[in-house]
């Protein structure tokens, strides 16, 4: 790029307008009481990420939340990422064991150059150790490749996790793809992202009512059939069994 875009001359400029929809503060804010850990996996640069955390209601101000910034400008190489996450592991120690009442949760803000250092085998397991205790994760300059690293990541090294993406554009595809649930946004992007989810819906804040009204619904009746067949399994076993001890006496007299 240095050496092509130079010397150019600007002729004229256009930009469409990128703001959140209606309800994704309330949304993401209702997600996180149900336990829900959100991550925001975005291509944008680090401080345009956090101003949309900011304003989904995924970050909290600094009085409120410490920020754990990894950026390319603090690590140059994986040992510096791995005394990084280290000193936040042992600093969340000793809060914890000094204020456990009034602990302040922690929100990691990682850049893509960052996050290829810190998925190497002697990194990843404290990456994902400090993810746990983080309340959210914003990782941005990632490509969409990187994007799917890390779903994968999570997927393959927390069982009890259920992944679910969700995305609106083509870049947002290959992380709907790899996690087990997808969801796409049929929105100003395209179609792309829809195509290849799982569910499709409008617009972000209806991913409340689909995971949590929706969601819950389904969930309830697949546990109400799968002990309903259980039981009733066990109702045809047990009576076929004892109907055998009365018709055992029955079949010798009959051969008498």
């Amino acid at each position: 790029m240095d050496k092509i875009e130079s010397n150019f001359e600007l002729l004229g400029a256009t930009a469409i307008e990128d703001k959140l929809q209606e309800g994704v503060p309330e949304t993401i804010h209702d997600l996180t009481r149900a336990g829900i850990k959100v991550w925001m996996l975005t291509g944008d640069k680090e401080e345009t990420a956090v101003n949309i955390g900011v304003a989904c209601n995924l970050l909290e101000h600094s009085t409120k939340m410490r920020r754990i910034s990894i950026n390319s400008e603090k690590c140059q190489n994986e040992h510096h990422v791995q005394y990084l996450l280290k000193y936040e592991l042992q600093k969340f120690k000793d809060d914890f064991e000094k204020h456990q009442d009034n602990c302040k949760p922690r929100a990691l803000v990682i850049d893509g150059p960052t996050l290829m250092l810190a998925s190497k085998e002697g990194v990843r397991r404290r990456l994902l150790k400090l993810t746990r205790i983080c309340k959210s994760v914003v990782a941005c300059r990632v490509s969409p490749d990187q994007k799917r690293s890390i779903v994968h990541l999570v997927k393959n090294n927390e069982p009890a996790c259920r992944a679910l993406s969700i995305g609106d554009g083509a870049n947002d595809v290959p992380m709907i793809q790899e996690a087990h649930v997808g969801v796409g946004i049929a929105g100003m992007e395209g179609m792309q992202a829809v195509n290849a989810s799982d569910y499709a819906i409008s617009q972000f804040r209806f991913l409340r009512s689909l995971l949590l009204a929706h969601g819950r619904w389904n969930y309830r009746r697949m546990a109400f059939i799968v002990a309903y067949i259980f039981y009733k399994n066990i109702i045809q076993s047990i009576s076929q069994f004892f109907f055998a001890f009365w018709c055992l006496p029955c079949a010798l007299l009959s051969i008498e």
